[in-house]
């Protein structure tokens, strides 16, 4: 994790100094989901590894002013719950036809989680609720002075609105993804690398994308060795 996020930072860096534009002031993670009694790991390894690899950037480049804000969210889409909402004339609970988001009485109390549900009339009944935890809030987004300028509601609309920036989705025939767009992109091009390993490849320094592609190259650059 720390090879992979130094890397990027690198290849950030040289982008803003070449377009001479600032370094960003927030650096927003989107991960895709776990099971809950694997999230201390993850906090332990990625979010530490990621801390880890902006105090290394920021040393290398003598940055002792740059300390962007971390916000890290993990989405899990395989929730088990379903909403509907109460229909007086039938008695029954009938599908969501709004958009809507689920964040007090049925969550943890432990985690700051909320879940989105992200409806389309033509899939009503199939979209599934995604539930998100912020595991590191460096915007500090939860504090009671945030939330009474309606930061909350902004996180919520910032994250739904990220479900329709996937290109290969347009126009969005069924509605947004059902992950915001960072994590769909990571899934569509790590299969479609995983397509390209061959059986002759035997460490991760044998792996490589020809630099004339425009897609993500996998690091093979080990910045901490053991």
């Amino acid at each position: 994790m720390v090879s992979v996020m130094y890397q990027l930072l690198e290849e950030g860096f040289e982008a803003t100094v070449r377009e001479k534009k600032d370094l960003p002031g927030c650096i927003w993670i989107f991960r895709d989901g776990i099971a809950d009694g694997q999230i201390q790991e993850l906090f332990t390894k990625e979010v530490v590894g990621i801390q880890r690899a902006l105090s290394m950037f920021r040393d290398a480049h003598d940055l002792k002013k740059w300390r962007p804000a971390l916000e890290y969210l993990l989405c899990n889409k395989n929730t088990i719950d379903r909403f509907g909402k109460w229909d007086q004339e039938y008695e029954m609970v009938q599908p969501l036809d709004v958009p809507c988001v689920v964040y007090d009485h049925v969550l943890s109390d432990r985690l700051w989680d909320f879940i989105i549900f992200g409806y389309h009339r033509a899939k009503k009944e199939k979209t599934r609720p995604v539930r998100y935890i912020v595991l590191l809030d460096g915007l500090n987004l939860a504090s009671d002075k945030a939330a009474s300028k309606g930061a909350a509601l902004d996180l919520f609309q910032f994250v739904f609105g990220l479900t329709y920036m996937f290109a290969f989705s347009v126009p969005f025939p069924l509605g947004g993804t059902s992950q915001p767009s960072p994590i769909q992109y990571a899934k569509h091009y790590a299969e479609s690398f995983s397509q390209t390993i061959l059986a002759s490849d035997r460490s991760l320094k044998d792996l490589h994308v020809s630099d004339k592609l425009n897609r993500p190259h996998v690091v093979t650059e080990l910045v901490v060795e053991k």
